[in-house]
């Protein structure tokens, strides 16, 4: 077993932990998007498997930045997502991808 300066088994993952930076950094990618919160949800119940998801809900808020615990608790709370279009789509991107 290997060990890092605190003692602490360097193989052992934090999966909630690795889920919340996940998140987060999701959230950052996706804060000047029209609707930030549906954005983040949106991509976490399209990429995300069912396992991914609860263990992020069963972490609860903490960790979590504005935009990110807004999506969680909208997925969590089971409500049904407005569809979103690709990511190419000159309407949202405000740009022509193509």
């Amino acid at each position: 077993m290997s060990v890092d300066a605190h003692g602490l088994d360097v193989h052992t993952v934090d999966t909630g932990a690795k889920l919340v930076r996940m998140v987060n950094q999701i959230a950052q990618h996706l804060v000047h998007d029209k609707d930030p919160v549906n954005a983040v949800a949106d991509h976490v119940h399209a990429f995300w498997s069912a396992r991914m998801k609860q263990q992020l809900f069963a972490r609860g808020s903490d960790g979590l930045d504005p935009i990110a615990l807004a999506a969680v608790q909208r997925l969590a709370s089971g409500a049904h997502l407005e569809p979103r279009r690709g990511a190419t789509d000159a309407e949202d991107t405000g740009c022509d991808a193509g």
